[in-house]
């Protein structure tokens, strides 16, 4: 077996002040006469003990000419302890290179501070305790409204669903008027189409305000519909549909100054019943809430 040749080398090592997980490059520089030096594949197999991985990791190995017959083998370690790294021998073709210790410092070390401090309780930076307090302020009422919220859901989720209500009842209240006194100003509208569109506003309104299907009932069939409804004046409601009705399928001769007055005099009782009717059940709602208190 030939005996292996020691070189002799050139050690810089970057940084010079190199801390545990740094990245530390091993610059060798050396001269030898090798014909296949420069074609050299190097890696871990090449050092002549295991390298423990507990204590350092090699990252990477390389071997460049740098002249005739002068080579540097770079090898980048990461430390992950302090004090002296001893890396094994390092051997390719017929020669072995020896490193010098690579000394690695603590980053307490590097600050100066070899000493733990006591623990010290938070600082305030100046200028921010209002902030501060202002954003617990903010975060608690945050909590409680949200708690509030989370207790009360099915409160709240029936006073939204009461709100959007109202909404449309209004708009519904609204819309039918506005029909009314379009029809008692239309004194050219013959009568029987007067008393059809009546009926189709006055059923339009129902349907939405009692949220039961009125298109298509007969003047008898909303008698006992409304019926159910306590508040409402179920006769004037009735009276009005048997007035159209008479209307719209008796034959009248003329639209005369009489059927004028009648007409007028219909609508002014429609915007009357309707007001009352609106009246008497805001009236019992408000009742009915104050008991569920």
């Amino acid at each position: 077996m030939s005996t292996k040749e020691s070189l002799k080398i050139q050690q810089f090592v970057i940084p010079q002040k190199a801390f545990v997980g740094d990245s530390v490059l091993i610059k060798c520089s050396f001269n030898v006469q090798s014909e296949n030096l420069k074609d050299a594949v190097l890696s871990e197999q090449n050092f002549l003990e295991p390298i423990n991985h507990d204590l350092y990791e090699i990252k990477n190995i390389s071997l460049k000419e740098t002249g005739i017959n002068f080579y540097e083998l770079n090898i980048t370690i990461i430390s992950w302890q302090t004090g002296n790294i001893f890396l094994p021998d390092f051997a390719f073709e017929n020669f072995i290179i020896t490193f010098e210790p690579i000394q690695i410092s603590s980053v307490l070390e590097g600050n100066k501070n070899v000493e733990l401090r006591k623990i010290q309780s938070p600082v305030l930076i100046p200028g921010t305790t209002y902030a501060l307090y202002s954003s617990v302020f903010i975060l608690i009422l945050i909590i409680i409204v949200l708690t509030n919220l989370i207790v009360k859901r099915k409160k709240v989720a029936a006073w939204i669903k009461a709100k959007k209500r109202k909404m449309e009842l209004q708009r519904n209240k609204k819309i039918l008027l506005k029909a009314v006194n379009e029809l008692k100003n239309s004194e050219n509208l013959d009568i029987k189409d007067f008393s059809k569109n009546i009926q189709t506003s006055l059923r339009k309104y129902l349907t939405v305000r009692f949220e039961h299907q009125f298109y298509s009932l007969t003047t008898e069939q909303i008698n006992n519909l409304l019926a159910d409804f306590p508040k409402v004046e179920k006769e004037q409601f009735v009276q009005i549909f048997k007035q159209t009705d008479f209307f719209r399928y008796h034959e009248i001769l003329q639209n005369n100054n009489e059927l004028t007055l009648v007409r007028k005099n219909l609508c002014n009782e429609i915007i009357n019943l309707i007001n009352k009717t609106e009246s008497d059940l805001n009236e019992e709602k408000k009742v009915t809430e104050a008991d569920n208190v």
